[in-house]
């Protein structure tokens, strides 16, 4: 007997609960009985998917009918039976006819059950297409016009929301609950606490996985009721959601296509943390994108992580040779490129550095460096700048109605270019100026961090070690290695310590013996006896 397989579709899960499945399962069964055919017990279902743009055709149900036919999985003989086109597409007519056409072509019969018509490759005629089309047409038709009315009616509510403060949906971040009168918005507490923590360990320094990792540690337990623990990509969420600051920002498209839409409507939600603090955190999370943060590894944090070079420009890799010995090592040393750079251990190396660092720590931390910088001059002039651009664009527009040209087109993409860069600019100073306004390590915090540096260096605290390794990024841009100098370049300049003294932004630290056991400060008069580094220069690379 040929075997027939069922296809059932709808877009909601609400129709589940309604007649749909039921009919369309009943129809499959009473059709192939009338026809002598094997119905299959297995039933091809995309429940809930919509077929306006052809999800079930790509990844859903009838997507993988189509890919086991082409694998022999199911005879190249056997009938489709669909209630009708609309359960089988939604999709533009030419989109639909060209799915349904590549079916026919591998062997497969269509049925269409709601007219019993039977569609076969070797019987098409053009009366046949064209009765096709016509009702694959319609089915486009239909759900094109409701998605235009559903988005028609989400954009009033969208309207109303950032007009009249209406609210939009039922739905919010899980941090938040919805009163049982349905009318407000208020913080769950506990969750919010959690919230505010995830942003300060973001602004402090910390990546997603450390964040999840310090979660998991301190017993906090995840948001959702299903999740068995914390997930990097929701803390990423978290951080980037602007309901934390009480915002929603609404969308408009979908998938990939999803795009902002307007900018976000504030003191929507209860806030659990401010703006600033919002905003700080979006720019650190810029920084580690452009150097991913690796400050902590399986073991220990890796104090200067991303800071350490070689003087021919190259990188200084973390290296553990398996035996106990962890070392910096130059990658061009490690390419063979010309390099001869010897290795620095790691432990004595970072003891070291955070040393010389703590002989001026008080300095380095003076309150006269810590000066804010005054971000408003700068946006003023950027924002300016943004609205003589926005000006210019349309002008340019009327001029291009009025009298299309290439020239004016040109210029046009120009100008638009233009303003997206400069709005990017201002994005990017608002996140400094507010990364500014909550930084939360004060000079007095960083002192308190570089003060007992020997015990964080050599000890197993990892929580001391992580702040440690925070601190030193606030202060130190980049450790470059010579092979009896190393030179600490500082974010911040060095407090003078005489009024003829030249300005300087870095610490060089000099080898005075042999063995690297002995190291002073250029030009403060400080000698580390300690055998705090050592080194050993290869004879030759294998």
């Amino acid at each position: 007997m040929i075997r027939a397989y069922s296809y059932i579709r709808f877009s909601t899960p609400e129709q589940f609960k309604g007649d749909s499945f039921r009919r369309q399962t009943a129809q499959a069964k009473e059709y192939a009985d009338s026809k002598g055919l094997l119905l299959q017990d297995f039933f091809y279902k995309d429940l809930g998917v919509s077929g306006f743009k052809g999800a079930n055709l790509k990844s859903g149900a009838l997507g993988k009918f189509k890919e086991q036919v082409r694998k022999g999985v199911v005879p190249k003989d056997s009938w489709l039976l669909i209630e009708a086109w609309d359960r089988f597409s939604r999709m533009h007519p030419k989109d639909a006819l060209r799915e349904m056409l590549e079916l026919l072509s591998l062997g497969i019969t269509i049925v269409t059950l709601i007219d019993g018509a039977i569609y076969k490759e070797d019987e098409l005629d053009t009366m046949n297409l064209l009765v096709c089309l016509m009702l694959m047409s319609r089915a486009h038709e239909e759900s094109a016009t409701k998605s235009k009315r559903v988005e028609s009616a989400a954009k009033k509510r969208r309207e109303k929301a950032r007009e009249e403060g209406a609210r939009f949906t039922k739905i919010c971040p899980l941090w938040i609950e919805l009163s049982e009168d349905e009318k407000n918005f208020s913080l769950i507490e506990s969750k919010a606490k959690t919230v505010r923590d995830i942003f300060k360990w973001s602004i402090e320094g910390l990546g997603r996985i450390a964040i999840s990792r310090r979660l998991v540690e301190q017993g906090i337990a995840p948001f959702s009721k299903t999740a068995r623990t914390w997930h990097t990509s929701y803390v990423e969420k978290i951080l980037k959601n602007p309901a934390a600051y009480g915002a929603i920002q609404f969308h408009t498209g979908s998938g990939t296509k999803r795009v902002p839409d307007g900018e976000p409507i504030e003191n929507y939600f209860p806030a659990a943390i401010d703006k600033d603090t919002f905003l700080a955190a979006q720019y650190k999370s810029s920084e580690r994108r452009i150097s991913p943060n690796k400050t902590t590894y399986r073991g220990k944090a890796k104090l200067f992580s991303e800071l350490l070079y070689c003087s021919c420009g190259d990188k200084m890799m973390y290296v553990n040779n398996g035996r106990g010995l962890v070392y910096y090592k130059c990658f061009n040393v490690k390419e063979k490129r010309g390099c001869t750079r010897r290795n620095f251990k790691q432990g004595n190396t970072d003891e070291l550095l955070v040393s010389a660092l703590f002989q001026f720590g008080s300095r380095l931390l003076a309150k006269d460096t810590q000066e804010a910088y005054d971000f408003s001059v700068e946006l003023s002039s950027i924002k300016g700048q943004l609205e003589e651009v926005q000006n210019k664009i349309s002008v340019a527009v009327e001029h291009l109605l009025t009298n299309p040209s290439p020239a004016i087109s040109n210029r046009l993409r120009e100008l638009e270019s233009e303003e997206s860069e400069l709005k990017e600019n201002i994005k990017a100073k608002e996140a400094m100026s507010a990364l500014q306004a909550v930084h939360t390590n004060s000079a007095q915090e960083l002192e308190d961090i570089l003060d007992g540096l020997s015990a964080t260096v050599t000890g197993d605290d990892e929580d001391k070690r992580i702040d440690l390794a925070l601190g030193i990024k606030q202060l130190v841009s980049s450790v470059t290695f010579d092979d009896r100098c190393i030179t600490i370049k500082l974010k911040q300049a060095v407090p003078k310590l005489f009024e003829d003294e030249q300005d300087r932004n870095s610490l060089v630290l000099q080898c005075t013996d042999t063995k690297g056991l002995q190291w002073e400060v250029e030009n403060l008069g400080v000698e580390l006896d300690a055998p705090v580094f050592t080194m050993k220069r290869k004879k030759k690379e294998v």
